[in-house]
């Protein structure tokens, strides 16, 4: 039996417009129709995961509908805060910083 790989070179073959455009369609309808929400609450990092999905669902979601959750801790790099507020304020999305080192201390993850 012959099983096929996920990872090879039919992956290159990606429309990436096109895939954008489905996960877009997607998260309209679970968000607004499916789980009738006024919008999605998201943890932004600034690093390329979160990035893309706060891309993605200001574009199928509108902007207005997407807020940045920056929640730094101690231990994060120095410019996760910065590369978040750079993302959010690109995609003219709403942000709330917060701090969650006195979370993560209370909780004895030091």
């Amino acid at each position: 039996m012959k099983t096929r790989s996920a990872v090879g070179p039919e992956l290159l073959k990606l429309d990436c417009a096109k895939e954008a455009d489905r996960i877009g369609t997607f998260l309209h309808e679970v968000v607004f129709r499916r789980f009738r929400r006024k919008g999605v609450v998201l943890g932004i990092s600034g690093g390329i995961d979160s990035s893309v999905v706060a891309g993605l669902a200001a574009r199928a979601l509108g902007k207005e509908h997407v807020l940045g959750l920056l929640m730094p801790e101690r231990h994060s790099a120095t410019e996760t805060l910065e590369l978040g507020r750079v993302l959010t304020e690109h995609l003219g999305i709403e942000s709330v910083h917060e701090d969650i080192s006195p979370m993560l201390d209370a909780f004895g993850c030091y």
